[in-house]
């Protein structure tokens, strides 16, 4: 499962990488208004991060993402799950 203390925002390009997002100062604030501990965004925004008031950061983990790996290694921090969906014979094409 996807950890519960972690909110997540961006969008991926076709290869993977993680693309900057606009208002981190309102997306921070929803963050912790729903009472998460743990952010995650592209790596490309640290600076806006950085420029938000104290207040708005205290009690909370950032993560920066430069790859979808980085997203999949902060959201499944003991790993992927090993029960992903496999298709039956009746799913496949014939």
């Amino acid at each position: 499962h996807v950890r519960a203390d972690l909110a997540m925002t961006g969008e991926l390009s076709l290869i993977g990488r993680v693309l900057p997002i606009g208002g981190v100062k309102e997306k921070v604030i929803a963050a912790r208004h729903a009472g998460v501990t743990n952010v995650l965004m592209p790596v490309d925004n640290k600076r806006d991060y950085d420029e938000l008031p104290d207040y708005l950061k205290d009690g909370l983990t950032p993560h920066f993402a430069t790859t979808f790996d980085d997203v999949l290694n902060v959201a499944f921090p003991d790993g992927l799950p090993t029960t992903a969906y496999q298709p039956s014979d009746a799913d496949r094409p014939q």
